[in-house]
C-alpha cells in the first residue's frame, strides 16, 4: 500500500487531482437505482466527496429503482455525509427490480444497534412525500444557467425518457428536449457494451424502450461508460476492510458488506461513469470517435461512428484503468467532512 499511495502521489502530482479546483463547482444532477449494485453506493460517495472539496454542486439526487428504501438510503446517506439539503425525487412506476439482487439499501436503511436504535439517525422520512423525479428535474433545470449541468445517470432511463418527453409546466414553458437542450452540457451514462461480443447490459435491458428513446433523441451529447470497463476498474475488499476504518460505522462499509459475502471485489461500472462526469482527465479515459448509438430490441447497444455524431463511450488502458482506481480509492477513503 505505501507503494501504492507513493504512486497515487506522483498521480496528483502530474494530474493536479490532489489540489482544489479554482473553477466554478460544476453543477450535477444523480440518477440512480440504488440498491441493485453497490457502485452506486461508491458513485454517491464520490459525489459527496467532490462536494467537500468545492468541485461540484449536486443539485439533485433522482432514484429509478422502483422501491421507498432506494430513497431513505440516500436520506440517510446525505444527513451522515453532511448535506441534508440535497432535494431527491422519486420514480413514479418504475420498473420492478426489487429482486434483482440483494438490497443493501433496505439493509442498511433498517440497521439497528444492540439497543434496538437505528445505527444512522435521521430524521423520519416517507417516500411517498417526495416531489417525483421529472418534476424536480424540470424544477431544478429552470434555475440553471444555459449549458451548465451534468447529468450522471447510473441506473435504468426510466426517468430520463420522461424528463425528455415532458411538457411545459409551473417551471418552464419548454417541453422536456427543449428544457434539456438549454440547461444540459453533458450526459454521463453507465449503459451499454460496446465490445466485440453483443451483450444485453443491464440498465439497458431492463427499460429498453427508454434507453432507445435516449440514444434517439437526447439532444446533448452522452458519453457511455459500458460494461467491458467493470472489469478494468475493481473496487477491493481489503479497501472496505482496512482503508476505511476512521469511524465506527460508514454507511458504505455496511453497504458493501451486505450487498454480497465478504470479501470480494467488485467491478465500478457507476464509479468510472461518475469519475468521468467530474474529471475526464486523459490520465484515466480514452473517448472514442463521436457518432451514434442504436440499441435494438433485444437491448444490445451498437456504435457507429459519424462526423457531427453526439455519442461516444470511453475505454481504457492498462495505466489509465489503473490512474482511475487509485483516484477512486483515494476519494472514497478519505474521511467525509461532514
Amino acid at each position: 500500500m505505501k507503494l501504492g499511495k507513493y504512486i497515487g502521489f506522483l498521480l496528483c502530482l502530474i494530474i493536479g487531482g490532489c489540489s482544489k479546483t479554482e473553477q466554478p463547482p460544476l453543477s450535477v444532477i444523480f440518477e440512480t437505482d440504488m440498491g441493485n449494485d453497490i457502485d452506486d453506493a461508491v458513485a454517491l460517495d464520490i459525489l459527496y466527496k467532490y462536494m467537500d472539496d468545492g468541485k461540484i454542486h449536486l443539485l439533485a439526487e433522482c432514484v429509478n429503482k422502483n422501491s421507498p428504501y432506494s430513497t431513505e438510503f440516500i436520506h440517510l446517506t446525505n444527513y451522515w455525509y453532511g448535506y441534508p439539503d440535497i432535494p431527491i425525487g422519486r420514480v413514479e412506476n418504475g420498473i420492478d427490480s426489487n429482486h434483482d439482487s440483494q438490497n443493501y439499501a433496505e439493509v442498511v436503511s433498517l440497521m439497528k444497534d444492540e439497543q434496538e436504535q437505528l445505527i444512522f439517525q435521521r430524521p423520519s422520512f416517507s417516500n411517498d412525500s417526495l416531489p417525483e423525479a421529472v418534476s424536480l428535474y424540470r424544477k431544478v433545470l429552470s434555475s440553471q444557467p444555459d449549458t451548465s449541468v451534468v447529468l450522471v445517470s447510473v441506473g435504468f432511463s426510466t426517468n430520463l425518457v420522461k424528463l425528455l418527453h415532458s411538457e411545459p409546466d409551473e417551471y418552464s414553458s419548454l417541453n422536456g428536449k427543449e428544457l434539456i437542450h438549454q440547461k444540459v452540457k453533458l450526459l454521463s451514462m453507465m449503459a451499454g457494451s460496446f465490445g466485440p461480443y453483443p451483450l444485453s447490459e443491464y440498465n439497458v435491458v431492463k427499460d429498453i424502450p427508454a434507453a432507445k428513446a435516449i440514444a434517439n433523441e437526447w439532444p446533448t451529447r452522452i458519453v457511455y461508460t459500458p460494461f467491458e470497463i467493470g472489469e478494468q476498474v475493481k473496487y477491493q475488499a481489503s479497501t472496505i476492510e482496512q482503508d476505511l476504518k476512521w469511524t465506527s460505522h460508514h454507511p458504505l462499509v455496511q453497504a458493501y458488506k451486505s450487498y454480497l459475502p465478504m470479501p470480494y471485489d467488485r467491478e465500478m461500472w457507476d464509479a468510472v461513469a461518475t469519475l468521468y462526469a467530474i474529471e475526464p482527465s486523459d490520465a484515466y479515459f480514452t473517448l472514442s470517435p463521436w457518432g451514434d448509438v442504436h440499441v435494438n430490441d433485444e437491448g444490445i447497444t451498437t456504435f457507429t461512428p459519424r462526423v457531427g455524431g453526439t455519442r461516444a463511450y470511453v475505454t481504457m488502458t492498462d495505466a489509465q484503468a489503473a490512474a482511475a482506481k487509485y483516484r477512486i480509492w483515494q476519494l472514497t477513503t478519505r474521511p467525509a467532512k461532514r
